[in-house]
């Protein structure tokens, strides 16, 4: 692996890549990323040791990051065997393994409080996902990235075939551990971020991991078996489970192992957003939940605020409308007060006196105005109540009359003819005359009911005709 390594600094072994991809808002920063995450371990306190093959070494010296690169024997990323032999050879009291990708929280000091608090034991944490703006992922990411443990207690006897970053790796060294007697602690809160990121191994590979998984976990609980020692691991048989039913089981019982730590738990994380402590929150399985219930009630707030919205417009068109309305009415107001003021300013014209012209006729035939109660007095009041239309239809009965009278003169007709025209000319006279006669006894009837000289029965007979006249018709 290389010559020994030696240092009073708690130490973080990883495998940095030679270049690394990584899209944040629409941009390659994969350089920038991750340099970034290096950087926070080392603010944190640790000594890092990137372990890579001998084709990748010059590339990663060459980022020149703050760290020391290791070769490590044979090809491909190291395996978690080789990197428990390398925590021995260090001479550091404390060590972890920490996928690459990973930012790790920036609390002032945490590497030395880590070496001071850790007695015993094996320590890992969770992640949190960061989106494409670097905004927190809710919900959790279904493994461990960070692992903390005493060297000379977790030993070297482990199997060489997981690797770094291959699946089920994060399952496989806590539990076992466990079977080896090690105690474990989950940190109750997140340490660590990571931007998200297409997954990078295939279902096949996933599900052999499983199968390496299922046999070392039966050969380990064999060997208890044997010993007469408790199986630690609450999980049910892997042998007869599904491999994603055996993953969740493992998940759950892992994440149960929880210990907070006491040197964090009043921490400020310098990410700028949250306390530390509320990243456990943010972080429980019951978060996403949350967030689609939250998310679903935004909404139907955001289908009513879009609802009211179409209300709110259709009043204001509605209101447009009444106010071009009140704007119409008040123009017509006020030209109709100018109207009328321009009708104040100009002089009245003095209503016309003279009477209608049959009357002023029938006063001038007759010697007498319509004041008095005489015979002629009635005529010619009555004269004056006739309406043009009347007056021209009895005009032209009258002319129609003594036209018929004087056609047989002027056309000589002889015999039946005149008879004929004279007894047409005295129908139009007599209609004329006759309806004269009514009219005149109704006028007649009607003073005298006025007057209250008509007797009872005749006052109320004539009422309806009365009324009739003397509304016109």
């Amino acid at each position: 692996m290389g010559d020994t390594l030696s240092a009073s600094h708690p130490v973080l072994l990883t495998s940095v890549p030679p270049a690394t991809h990584r899209m944040r808002g629409g941009q390659q920063v994969g350089e920038r990323y991750q340099r970034d995450c290096i950087e926070s371990w080392v603010e944190s306190g640790f000594r890092v040791i990137s372990v890579n093959p001998m084709c990748e070494v010059d590339a990663v010296r060459s980022l020149k990051l703050p760290l020391e690169v290791v070769e490590a024997n044979g090809d491909g990323r190291p395996t978690i065997a080789s990197l428990l032999e390398l925590a021995q050879s260090t001479g550091a009291r404390l060590c972890g393994i920490v996928n690459a990708d990973c930012i790790m929280v920036r609390i002032p000091g945490l590497a030395q409080q880590l070496d001071q608090e850790t007695t015993h034991g094996l320590y890992f944490t969770e992640r949190i996902d960061l989106g494409d703006h670097g905004e927190f992922v809710p919900g959790s990411c279904g493994g461990f990235d960070g692992f903390y443990f005493l060297p000379s207690e977790l030993g070297t006897n482990f199997d060489a075939t997981l690797r770094l970053g291959d699946p089920w790796w994060d399952y496989w060294l806590p539990c076992i551990a466990a079977l080896r007697g090690i105690e474990l602690f989950r940190t109750s809160s997140p340490m660590l971020l990571h931007l998200a990121h297409e997954r990078r191994w295939d279902p096949q590979t996933w599900e052999q991991n499983s199968r390496y998984f299922r046999a070392q976990i039966i050969e380990e609980r064999s060997r208890l078996a044997s010993e007469g020692a408790l199986d630690v691991l609450q999980f049910p048989d892997v042998s007869a489970e599904k491999s994603q039913a055996i993953a969740l089981a493992v998940y759950d019982w892992l994440r149960s192992q929880s210990e907070a730590l006491h040197f964090c738990a009043d921490q400020v994380v310098s990410c700028g957003v949250v306390e530390f402590r509320s990243m456990r929150d943010y972080h429980a399985i019951a978060a996403p939940r949350a967030i689609k219930k939250l998310t679903n009630r935004n909404n139907v707030l955001e289908d009513r605020v879009g609802t009211i919205r179409t209300e709110l417009d259709e009043l204001k068109r509605e209101n447009n409308r009444l106010v071009a309305r009140e704007r119409m009415i008040r123009t017509n107001v006020r030209r109709a007060i100018g109207t009328l003021d321009r009708m104040k300013s100009q002089p009245l014209r003095p209503e016309s006196t003279k009477a209608p012209l049959l009357q002023r006729a029938a006063q001038r035939l007759l010697g007498s105005d319509a004041s008095g109660e005489s015979p002629r007095s009635l005529i010619v009041s009555w004269a004056g109540l006739i309406r043009p239309r009347t007056l021209a239809v009895l005009a032209a009965l009258l002319c129609l009359g003594l036209i018929l009278f004087i056609a047989p003169i002027v056309t000589s007709a002889q015999g039946g003819y005149v008879i004929a025209y004279w007894l047409a000319g005295f129908g139009c006279v007599a209609i004329a005359a006759a309806a004269c006669a009514i009219s005149l006894a109704r006028y007649v009837a009607y003073r005298g009911y006025r007057y209250g000289q008509a007797p009872e029965s005749v006052r109320k007979r004539l009422t309806v005709l009365l009324d009739r006249m003397h509304n016109g018709s």
